[in-house]
């Protein structure tokens, strides 16, 4: 068990019922197999997906499930494993409601996104893609456009890794039908820049959380 969920979710779970907002701040985990999950109902609005289990816990503290409630918010501390993608694939089949995605500025953020909407490279995981992926996830940031009036202090150059990591990224079919996507990384390869979600902290604490999703949020939905 690896991912964890927070909000407004519940279904029976090998015969218990499980309330996702009866778990505190640190959420629920999501089980490995999604098999022995029914009757889940919600009335959220959308689906967040975050990259880190730290950014995950500081917007659970803030409440962000709660002031944009309903919504359900879900992490899998990085890379996502298999068990976090069944359980979200399981949600939109049933909800077909919107996904959208927070990662950092780096070319492994745009990388966790793509796992989660074509899955991994690992040959042992094709007969399971048609099960795990998400047909639709919308990219909510971080973007190049919301770096501008950060500080210089807030990045770091991309690392010779990272550079081969966008090189190899920029050859994927997806992008090529996600022009958007390609076109924000061949930015963050000219700027030569990369940034955490923390960075968006240099505002205010509560910025992410009250601001920044908020409005990345409604922009998604025009």
């Amino acid at each position: 068990e690896k991912g964890l969920v927070i909000g407004d979710l519940q279904y029976i779970e090998s015969g218990s019922f499980v309330d996702c907002n009866s778990y505190g701040s640190s959420g629920k985990s999501i089980p490995a197999c999604s098999d022995n999950i029914t009757d889940m109902k919600t009335k959220a609005r959308f689906v967040l997906i975050v990259e880190k289990e730290s950014t995950f816990m500081r917007l659970s503290d803030d409440l962000f499930h709660i002031k944009q409630s309903p919504c359900i918010m879900v992490t899998a501390k990085g890379m996502p494993d298999i068990g976090t993608r069944l359980f979200l694939r399981k949600i939109q089949d049933k909800f077909k409601i919107p996904f959208y995605i927070l990662v950092d500025h780096d070319p492994y953020g745009l990388e966790i996104l793509l796992v989660y909407c074509v899955g991994s490279k690992n040959p042992r995981q094709k007969h399971e893609v048609d099960r795990m992926c998400l047909q639709t996830v919308q990219w909510l940031g971080v973007h190049s456009s919301d770096l501008v009036a950060l500080p210089s202090s807030c990045f770091l150059p991309l690392s010779s890794n990272d550079k081969k990591k966008a090189k190899d990224l920029l050859a994927h079919p997806l992008l090529e039908e996600h022009i958007e996507w390609k076109q924000e990384l061949e930015e963050m390869i000219k700027q030569n820049i990369k940034a955490e979600i923390q960075a968006l902290a240099s505002f205010s604490l509560e910025y992410l959380c009250d601001v920044y999703l908020p409005n990345k949020i409604q922009q998604m939905r025009r």
